[in-house]
Order: structure tokens, then sequence, then C-alpha cells
């Protein structure tokens, strides 16, 4: 398994959220979970998966520069924090991901479900700003089905 720079875990992501929470700025929780990684690892490899992970991983954190922080919270299942940015901007973000992921291995219909909650509109709990994130990313992933 190749080790992903840059991406940080879930206990990290916890203590980022609590610094945003304490300054009170806005921002937003993008969850992302990576599409076709079961047929990438059982026609390529899991190699291959690794470096599809890796790739996806440098395509967001190249996205979001010094405007957010980025955690692996399972096998292809990604949170970040953005600081707020207008939603313009966010969705031009998610947008790039998307076109990027999707070029990464065209022939394997591989892409990224994406949704995202923004801090304190959509919630102010962690859990909840994750779970209102998590159904926005899996509507995108059934609207991608």
């Amino acid at each position: 398994m190749f080790i992903i720079l840059g991406v940080q875990n879930r206990n990290r992501m916890e203590k980022e959220y609590s610094m945003h929470i304490k300054a009170k700025n806005p921002f937003a929780v993008i969850a992302c979970d990576l599409d076709g990684m079961k047929k990438i690892n059982d026609t390529l490899g899991h190699l291959a998966g690794d470096k599809y992970i890796n790739s996806t991983t440098k395509i967001m954190t190249d996205a979001i520069g010094l405007k957010g922080h980025m955690a692996r919270m399972g096998g292809d299942e990604f949170v970040i924090f953005l600081e707020y940015i207008d939603i313009l901007e966010l969705e031009l973000i998610i947008l790039k991901i998307k076109q990027a992921v999707c070029e990464i291995l065209p022939e394997k219909n591989s892409g990224i479900s994406i949704g995202y909650s923004l801090f304190p509109s959509d919630g102010v709990i962690f859990e909840e700003l994750i779970k209102i994130a998590d159904e926005k990313m899996y509507e995108d992933k059934q609207r991608r089905k």
C-alpha cells in the first residue's frame, strides 16, 4: 500500500474541526467516495487501485490548495474541510476534482461522488455535518449510475 502524503486521518480531522468551531469561521465539509474501486482492484489489481487512490488524493489536494485539509476516512472515502469560499467557487472546485478523477482511468468508468455541507448553516456538530455531506454524496453516486 502506498503512503498518501499530505492526507490526514480522522483524529486529525476532528482536531481541525474543533479549531474551526472555536474560531467560528464558516467552512465546508466535503465527503468524497471513489467510484469503481472494486472493478479496478478486480481487473487491474490492488497495486493499480493504490495508484488510483494516490492520483485522486493528489488531484484533491491540488484543487483545495492551502484553503483546506483532507483526511482519508476509510478505504476509498475522504473528507475535506474547506475554508469558507462562495458557493460558486466551491462548486467549481468540486467540478474540477470530478473531471480530473474521471480522466485517470476512463476505460474503467471510474470517477468520484461528492457531497458537501456548510458550517454553520447545515449544522454545527461534526457528525451532523458529515452526515449531510454523506447524504449528498450518495445522491451524487445514484445520479452517476
